[in-house]
């Protein structure tokens, strides 16, 4: 016996168990054999040549066929004649081969079904292309279900079923590929016919299996040999398929059978191994060396060619289409350079011919190789010759040809030497067959002849002569070396075991896999449980021994009722707290409470130390351990239980194998329970009586008593002290009493004995009593003979077979040993890491109660020391003292005592001799308050000589006066000289010797101040401060606002008060308060204006208007008078009555023909002008435009649209020349008259929505309104272009009002002074462009089309009264088209008038005849619109440029009619339900290419139109045009 055993990192393992069960598993569950190779013709050569595009593979192919009568097998081809087959005429149905047939009809019905062929069916295609070619003697194929029906049965047979054994062999239908490049074409030498015979011959005697196990000869292997002989045809070559792997894998399939083992499925035998392993592990696999197999074909040429090459190749290639030939420009040209062939000559491959771009299908190649290359590495003609041969075909024809001929030529040589080795071989193999037989009848005869001869000399004789001769034969055995069994032949033992005995082993090997792995799962689970039961029992252990710590005890009350004496004794006698004895007396009782305190400390401490000893007798650790204990007894029983079952399955095997039959069922092991009681011992009785007669000591201390609980909590775990607290150790009896159990069931090695048959004699009848007793003695004489033979007869020598056993046995005892320490390691970490962790925890609480007493003590220390400070400080104890978690908290929050409240000096303003006070404005308020009131309560004026009175009393100031000082002091006796000065720069310009008190009082408010008058930007802010607090009903400023709101208002934060006051302080005793005069003068300003309210802006308003149409009333009947008088002429008395008019109808139907500059210098307004924005085409047009336009309508830019039945006066007049214009607009400086400037405080710029460029002479913007909170558009105009240009193609009307008003109230002209730009405001809010629209309308359908059709509609309405008015727009865009929503109702408006100069810019939408540089008319803005119809439904242009070769779409529509373009599949809108019939009648008519017929079909398609979708023409006249 080996005294060697088996280690795998140090670690014991028994390989012979785990080889015997995997044998036992590979028996048990056969892998299916292999199934038989498809049957194909067999030929001599079978080749296959792929490579780049145009590397030359139709070229080489050729050539190759030509040389060794090959045939050419092409994918195109071959599903052209299978697609021919599958509809054959009369004349070739009976020529028509009948697979062809079949599976062009195949193909027939997938192309009509509109499906792409899959691969299988391509390759199904070249297998049966190869089967018609070469018909044979080869057994008939199955069809490709029959085959996969035979491949599911094999996998079946995996799962313990076999395969039937006359299963016939089938061709699996495997998936195909596309059809691949054109092949090429190379010369090879020609072959002799002894290489074609010796293929056929070495092919039909050697057929492949799957596994490339070897070769073996197919029952018809010479007929085959002979038919082969006969046939014309050598063999087939396949060009440019298969290209990647997918499709390889499926054609090795279809030929040979070979499936790659990464796509075969996994064993069953091999998942059992692998679960197996964790109980029985076996040695490693060893990795088997890759053996070629022949496979479906012999050689693989693949073409190299670098990309440059196959592109210049295919980039050379012509074609003349009169004859058809193909040429090359540089490889193969035309044969006379001089000739008109190359005027024909044309690209062989057109874009309506490629199939992909050169470059894809090439990178797709070389991708696709590496896989390749793997599966070729399997196979090829001999096993050191590979399949794969990679050709260099850079060079020309001939050199690619030579190098693919050398290969088949030497494979072909190859062939004949293998073939006649096979035949030299296979006749020696007769000649030793024939001298072998023989030999064995020649000793045979001898051997009967020594027989008869031996029988006749003498025949009782013979019999003992054989007993030597075996003696003989025993003796050499023994003399034979005795050689181990090797793992290797195990697999074999098992094999030859019997198949009930084999299931009996199967069972037992199961039963002990099973057990095991479930109750070491359960294991595994349990333990995780108490661990987690662990940990959390020790934070639920500190959790609550915290809690207790913290409880609530008597020492805050001890606290608070000697603070609450303290504080009363102080209250009631503060005079004592001064004596000394009263102090001595205050100490002594805080020393006393402190002796109280810590006392109480000791006895929380005595309370925490029990509860502690509680925990520690809680025997919480020794339930734990008992808990762990039972884990590891657990353990040890499964690994007792494994050992034995694997001892009893070793055994039954090893007699299995030995033929002894199985053996008696070993005794179970002894129970593992290290838990049961200990049995107690029987007393001896002299013991007894010896212990009675030893007399006990009188003073010898008593045994204590244990009780069997501690007894038993003794033998799990205890902790032995060393001589110091941290060299204690922990001890745990259990394991080694564990330990010894367990190793009692250890199986012990047996000697041989061999089995002995006993065979019964048979007794001879004796008749005569004498023959009896003589055959009684020769009986016991040779029964003592037989016992001598026994006892002198040496033992039998052990086989080998038991030889391994008790090796087997040895190691399984090894490893059982190894795991059971394994497992006793486990446990001692397991049963420390919870013994430490415990007594740690222990330790942790009992420092807990020390550090608590500590911290207490600490606490109670200081809260006298706190106690005794307030004792000598003679003061109250005014916050809480809380003693709370062993820490003590002086709250600062929580007052025993009200604190007395801070004195907060009242502010108090210091007085500048020069300047008003707020106190002194407050008086100057209440007195002309007082004044006005007596006069009228809504009066705002005074005259100044009551004013002049109301300051000179004021001012006037006496030696004896004893008043309130009521005025600056600067102002005191000023004199009535002064003040009357000072009211007459009050005086209201049209009311003479009044005063307006408003004026006055903010002057006096604001005299002197750090920043003077508020700023036009602090009054903006202040604006837009109150516009959210406008009522709903009311407008700005017609409402009121509260002081609360008016006190928030951001007004007078002057800075410079707080250098004023510091100044001029106030003269006071102690120091004031702080004075906010900003805040006290913004209060001051509100109730001036709260006590003087201002009228209502839209009665002043109407009243201006009612005096001004007055005034002009008279003055024009004062005209008529004076005509009147100096006309001699007319005879109507000077004295007659002025007619009465009435002044309010006749001020609402008033229209402003007349314009005068000296009425309103005569009234005192100040004349401005509004400018407002016209944008036309061209200058001269629009003035010869606007002359015609009348006053009942509107500025065509202006959409100064009124209510239903108004009227509404002219915005544009055109009375001035050129000349004059441009000089009102950019000569004229005075201030009345010159621009008003762009106020960038107001306006702030957002986006740019087009940038100026050399086709565009503006740039538009957007800003934000911030007075109205809303966004404007704003054109702005260069000062170097607004210079340069004298020809303003956007004009700017000049209208002069005759009212006060601000410009920028509308729509008008601002100049940037600092740049000299000039800006067109249009303040026309504008919600969403066409652009946007057409971004957000939805998906294309019914739904958007219904919405696109109503915005168009309100388009061409727009365009339609712009030709009423005989404007053209000219540059119809859709960033120019405005959609307004108002309410329910959708209008479209038009901006950015001008002539279309934009170059490049929005070709789209130009019309044809623009681009021929026709003039601009109403049908270029028709085009424009019907381009924006096909965005609006279908959510892109229809075209990018309408410049002729530009775009190819244009081009069509243009060529073949717009209805044609609609129509046709390319376009979107030819898709059905994405535009309706109608919608498309629309677009054709907006989009014809005539200008002509266009206007005419726009014109009859607009009357057709109902009236409720379009506007009638009135009726847009009377709203005006849809412009901005």
């Amino acid at each position: 016996m080996s005294a060697e055993l088996d280690f795998v990192n140090g670690l014991p393992v028994n390989y012979r168990f785990g080889v015997i069960v995997s044998s036992m598993i590979d028996r048990m569950y056969k892998e299916s054999p292999p199934l038989p190779p498809p049957a194909m013709p067999q030929v001599p050569l079978r080749l296959v040549i792929t490579g780049k595009p145009f590397a030359g593979k139709k070229t080489v192919a050729r050539r190759l066929a030509e040389a060794y009568n090959l045939e050419i097998i092409d994918l195109d081809d071959t599903v052209r004649e299978c697609l021919a087959a599958s509809k054959p005429d009369d004349y070739t149905r009976d020529r028509v081969n009948g697979e062809l047939q079949a599976v062009g009809e195949e193909l027939q019905s997938l192309l009509d079904a509109g499906e792409a062929v899959p691969d299988e069916l391509y390759v199904k295609v070249v297998v049966t292309k190869i089967r018609t070619l070469f018909e044979g003697p080869a057994p008939a194929e199955l069809e490709a279900a029959e085959y996969l029906e035979a491949e599911v049965v094999a996998e079946d047979a995996e799962a313990g079923t076999d395969v039937a054994a006359e299963a016939q062999p089938a061709v699996t239908e495997a998936e195909a590929a596309e059809a691949a490049e054109v092949a090429e074409v190379a010369e090879v030498a020609e072959v002799a016919e002894v290489a074609e015979v010796a293929e056929v011959a070495e092919v039909a005697e050697a057929v492949p299996d799957a596994e490339g196990e070897g070769n073996r000869r197919s029952p018809g292997a010479e007929a085959e040999m002979e038919t082969a002989r006969t046939d014309l045809n050598r063999g087939w070559i396949l060009v440019g398929f298969p290209d990647d792997a997918k499709r390889l894998a499926l054609l090795e399939r279809f030929l040979s059978g070979f499936v790659h083992p990464k796509a075969r499925p996994t064993p069953k035998a091999r998942e059992l191994k692998a679960e197996a392993e964790v109980v029985a592990p076996r040695p490693a696999e060893e990795e088997e060396e890759l053996v070629r197999q022949p496979g479906g074909y012999d050689l693989h040429f693949r073409l190299q060619l670098p990309l440059e090459e196959s592109v210049r190749r295919a980039c050379g290639r012509r074609i003349d289409p009169l004859t058809n030939l193909e040429y090359h420009i540089e490889d193969m040209p035309p044969p006379n350079e001089k000739t008109v062939i190359y005027e024909r000559l044309q690209p062989a491959d057109s874009l309506e011919k490629s199939t992909g771009t050169l470059t894809q299908r090439i990178h797709c190649f070389d991708v696709a190789q590496t896989e390749v290359d793997e599966i070729l590495e399997h196979f090829g003609p001999f096993a050191d010759v590979p399949r794969l041969v990679e050709v260099n075909a850079t060079g020309s024809n001939d050199e690619t040809f030579e190098a693919i001929e050398e290969q088949v030529a030497l494979l072909l040589e190859r062939k004949r030497g293998e073939i006649a080795k096979a035949e030299e071989e296979r006749a020696k193999a007769e000649e030793a067959r024939a001298a072998a037989e023989a030999e064995k009848a020649q000793a045979e005869a001898a051997a009967a002849e020594a027989a008869e001869a031996a029988e006749a000399a003498d025949p009782e004789a013979a019999p003992p002569a054989a007993a030597p001769a075996a003696a003989a034969d025993a003796e050499e055995a023994t003399d034979e070396p005795l050689e181990p069994v090797k793992l290797q032949e195990l697999p074999a033992c098992v094999e030859k075991i019997e198949d009930q005995v084999f299931g009996l082993l199967m069972e037992e090997w199961r039963e002990l896999q099973g057990d095991f792995i479930s109750s070491l799962q359960q294991l595994f689970n349990w333990h995780r449980c108490h661990l987690a039961d662990f940990r959390s029992g020790l934070f639920g252990m500190k959790q609550r021994f915290a809690e207790y710590l913290q409880r609530v005890d008597g020492k805050q009350a001890m606290v608070d009722d000697f603070v609450l004496s303290f504080n009363l004794f102080t209250e009631e006698y503060p005079d004592m707290r001064k004596q000394e004895a009263t102090k001595a007396e205050l100490h002594l009782r805080a020393e006393e409470l402190h002796e109280r305190l810590k006392q109480e400390v000791e006895t929380q401490r005595s309370d925490n130390l029990a509860q502690l000893e509680v925990l520690q007798t809680s025997r919480w650790l020794e339930s734990q351990t008992e808990v762990l204990a039972s884990q590891v007894q657990h353990a040890v029983q499964l690994e007792v239980k494994r050992y034995h079952a694997c001892c009893q399955l070793l055994s039954d095997f090893y007699h299995s194998a030995l033929c002894l039959g199985l053996p008696e069922e070993h005794a179970p092991p002894p129970k593992v329970d290290v838990f049961a009681p200990e049995e107690p011992e029987e007393p001896d009785p002299k013991d007894k009586k010896k212990k009675d007669d030893k007399k006990k000591p009188k003073d010898a201390p008593e045994e204590p008593v244990i009780s069997p609980e501690e007894k038993a909590a003794m033998r799990l775990c205890k902790f032995v002290p060393g001589e110091s607290e941290s060299e204690g150790r922990w001890e745990f009896p259990f394991l080694a009493d564990l330990m010894g159990q367990a190793s009692k069931a250890v199986w012990q090695l047996e000697d041989f004995v061999a089995p002995s048959i006993e065979v019964p004699e048979e007794e001879e009848e004796v008749k005569d009593p004498k023959a009896k007793a003589k055959a009684k003695g020769k009986a016991k004489a040779k029964a003592k003979a037989k016992e001598e033979e026994v006892k002198t007869e040496p033992p039998a020598p052990a086989p080998a077979l038991f030889i391994d056993l008790q090796q087997a046995l040895l190691a399984e005892r090894v490893t059982f040993q190894h795991r059971l320490r394994m497992v006793h390691g486990w446990a001692l970490r397991r049963l420390h890491q919870a013994a430490s962790s415990t007594r740690t925890t222990y330790h942790q609480l009992n420092d807990w109660v020390l550090l608590r007493r500590h911290k207490d003590l600490e606490a109670v220390a200081s809260l006298v020391d706190v106690i005794k400070e307030h004792v000598e400080s003679e003061g109250f104890i005014k916050t809480k003292l809380s003693l709370k978690n062993a820490h003590l908290h002086r709250r600062p929050n929580t007052l025993l005592r009200a604190p007395t409240p801070p004195v907060v000096p009242p502010p108090v303003e210091g007085h500048a001799p020069f300047r008003w006070s707020i106190e002194q404005l407050e008086n100057l308020l209440e007195v002309v308050s007082n004044a006005t009131g007596a006069l009228s309560p809504d009066i705002r004026m005074l005259p100044s000589y009551t004013m002049l009175g109301i300051l000179h009393q004021l001012t006037s100031v006496e030696g004896s006066d004893k008043r309130t000082v009521r005025v600056p002091a600067n102002w005191r006796n000023c004199g009535a000289a002064k003040l009357k000065s000072l009211l007459q720069t009050f005086e209201h310009p049209f009311s003479s010797s009044c005063v307006d008190l408003v004026d006055f009082l903010l002057h006096m408010c604001l005299l002197h101040s750090p920043l003077g008058w508020p700023s036009l930007n602090s009054l903006l802010e202040v604006r837009k401060a109150l516009e959210p607090q406008v009522p709903r009903d009311a407008s700005w400023p017609d409402f009121y606002v509260p002081m609360s709101e008016v006190e928030k208002l951001p007004l007078f934060d002057e800075p410079g008060e707080e250098s004023f006051s510091k100044k001029f302080k106030p003269i006071t005793s102690a120091a004031p308060g702080a004075f906010d005069r900003s805040k006290e003068q913004l209060r001051w300003v509100a109730k001036v204006l709260q006590r003087f309210r201002a009228p209502s802006r839209e009665y002043e308003a109407w009243t201006l208007e009612a005096a001004w149409y007055d005034y002009r009333v008279r003055r024009h009947e004062e005209t008529e008078r004076l005509v009147e008088m100096l006309d001699d002429v007319r005879t109507t008395p000077s004295d007659t009555p002025r007619q009465q008019v009435e002044a309010i109808p006749a001020l609402l139907a008033h229209e402003d023909t007349e314009k005068d500059p000296d009425d309103a210098v005569s009234t005192g307004a100040s004349s401005c002008y509004r400018l407002r924005l016209l944008a036309v085409g061209d200058y001269d047009d629009m003035k010869a435009t606007d002359r015609q336009i009348t006053d009942s309508t509107h500025a065509p830019m202006s959409r100064n649209s009124t209510e239903e039945g108004s009227t509404s006066t002219p915005a544009v007049r055109m009375d001035n020349t050129e000349d004059e214009y441009m000089s009102d607009v950019f000569e004229d400086a005075s201030p009345r008259n010159r621009i008003p400037p762009w106020d960038t405080s107001r306006y702030e710029k957002l986006r740019v929505l087009r940038a100026a460029s050399k086709h565009w002479s503006s740039q538009i913007e957007i800003h934000f309104d911030t007075l109205q909170h809303r966004c404007v558009a704003v054109k702005r105009f260069t000062g170097q272009w607004i210079k340069a240009q004298m020809n303003l193609q956007e004009a700017l009307m000049l209208e002069r009002e005759g009212r006060p008003g601000s410009a920028s109230d509308a729509s008008g002209v601002f100049q940037d002074y600092n740049t000299g730009e000039l800006l067109l405001l249009c303040k026309e809010e504008l919600q969403r462009c066409l652009f946007d629209v057409c971004a957000d309308l939805g998906p294309v359908g019914a739904e958007r089309e219904r919405e696109a059709l109503e915005i168009l509609r309100s388009l061409l309405a727009t365009a339609a009264d712009l030709e009423r008015l005989g404007v053209v727009h000219g540059r119809i865009r859709t960033e120019n088209a405005w959609l307004q929503t108002r309410g329910e109702k959708r209008e479209v408006l038009l901006s950015d008038f001008g002539s279309d100069d934009s170059g490049g810019e929005d070709e789209a939408f130009r019309a044809p005849e623009l681009v021929e540089n026709a003039e601009r008319s109403h049908a270029t803005d028709l085009f424009s619109c019907g381009v924006i119809g096909y965005a609006l439904a279908m959510g892109r242009y229809p075209w990018f440029s309408s410049v002729p070769g530009k775009c190819k779409a244009f081009g069509f529509a243009r060529a073949e009619g717009i209805q044609r373009f609609l129509a046709d599949p390319r376009c979107g809108a030819s898709k059905e339900g994405r535009m309706s019939a109608e919608y498309k009648e629309i677009l054709s008519c907006l989009l014809d290419m005539d200008p002509s017929r266009r206007q005419q079909k726009s014109m009859s398609m607009t009357a057709s139109l109902s009236r409720s979708t379009i506007l009638s023409s009135v009726t847009r006249l009377e709203r005006g045009p849809h412009c901005l």
